[in-house]
């Protein structure tokens, strides 16, 4: 029995979801150990997250993302990035004094490479599933 396709809406909902919840988690638990600075471990989370759900989605859908369907998914990911920045940053930048401007001015600094970071593990995931798939078609 076939699974059921994963449309883009459901990519993004799932991953900004687990992206956050891991994030908070991750903020927390680095809080109770006293460790600043936890948006240190942004980036390396991001990119394992965009990994496991960039694989998923091409498994479930049973091809390999390419083209347009790529890019939907890698926008997908940078908006879920830029709602858990949002939601998890705002509420940290009121606790600590700090004008929620930074938080903005610091998103264009951040996003961009984010959005780099996710089209090289798109890439990854792609070269992947090619070696490990290769009668399936890219799309």
């Amino acid at each position: 029995m076939r699974e059921e396709q994963v449309s883009i809406t459901g990519f993004f909902l799932r991953f900004t979801i687990s992206y956050t919840i891991l994030m908070a988690a991750t903020g927390v638990t680095l809080g109770m150990l006293g460790i600043s600075h936890a948006g240190n471990v942004n980036a390396p989370i991001l990119a394992i997250i965009a990994y496991w759900f960039f694989l998923s989605y091409s498994k479930k859908n049973q091809r390999i993302m390419d083209g347009p369907e790529k890019w939907k998914l890698i926008w997908a990911a940078v908006a879920g990035d830029v709602f858990t920045s949002i939601l998890l940053g705002t509420p940290t930048m009121i606790a600590n004094g700090v004008p929620i401007q930074f938080l903005f001015i610091g998103m264009v600094f951040v996003i961009p490479l984010h959005l780099v970071l996710l089209v090289a593990v798109s890439y990854g995931v792609k070269r992947q599933l090619m070696k490990q798939r290769p009668e399936w078609q890219a799309e």
